[in-house]
Parts: C-alpha cells; structure tokens; sequence
C-alpha cells in the first residue's frame, strides 16, 4: 500500500506530465507540420491516447517521427496517470479524503 501523504504528489506529478505532453506535443505540430493551434492540439491528443482519428493532412517525414515520439511519450504519461488515479481510488484514500472533508464542513458549522 503506498503512503498516503505520496499519492497526492503522485497525482499531481501525473496531471503535471499529462499537461506538458500535451502541450509540447501541440507546439511539435505546430512547428513542425504548420498545423493551426486547434488542429495542432486535436492531433496531440488522438494521437497519445491511440484513439487515431487519422492525420488532418500527410504528414512529412518530421511529423511522422514527432507522432512517434507523441505516442511513445504520451502513452507512457497517460498510463503512469490512470495508474496512479486507480491507486488513490482502490486504495480507499478518495473515500477517506471525501468523509474527512465532510467532518470538516460539519464542525465548521459548529462553530
């Protein structure tokens, strides 16, 4: 079982990864490709979550080695996330952190 007071900064590690892949994976696309920033980010973000609606137009060499490199990071990024979500809710500290929440609000009251 991991520490309690570990998977919040676990969580948040991931959240802060998941953000940099996209937005690094973004700007890839856009610097590489051309791409708007809209087509740029919709092209990120299929691509690492391997739903793979197609490319928006042929990508040149370099984009075809950046969507690589977007799926390999990405993916990586996107499991250690779900992973890491997973524990804090099958570990019951989401229930623990809800209820002490409500302690919380109801002492509050209280006072």
């Amino acid at each position: 079982m991991q520490n309690v007071s570990d998977l919040p900064r676990r969580i948040g590690i991931a959240a802060t990864l998941l953000a940099m892949v996209i937005l690094f994976g973004t700007v890839g696309y856009v610097e590489i490709e051309g791409w708007g920033w809209f087509d740029s980010l919709y092209m990120t973000v299929t691509t690492f979550t391997t739903i793979g609606g197609g490319e928006l137009a042929p990508l040149s060499v370099g984009g075809k080695i950046w969507t690589m490199v977007v799926v390999i990071i990405g993916f990586g990024v996107l499991t250690y996330t779900l992973l890491a979500l997973m524990s804090y809710v099958l570990e019951g500290h989401l229930g623990d952190a809800v209820e002490t929440r409500r302690m919380q609000r109801q002492v509050a009251r209280m006072n």
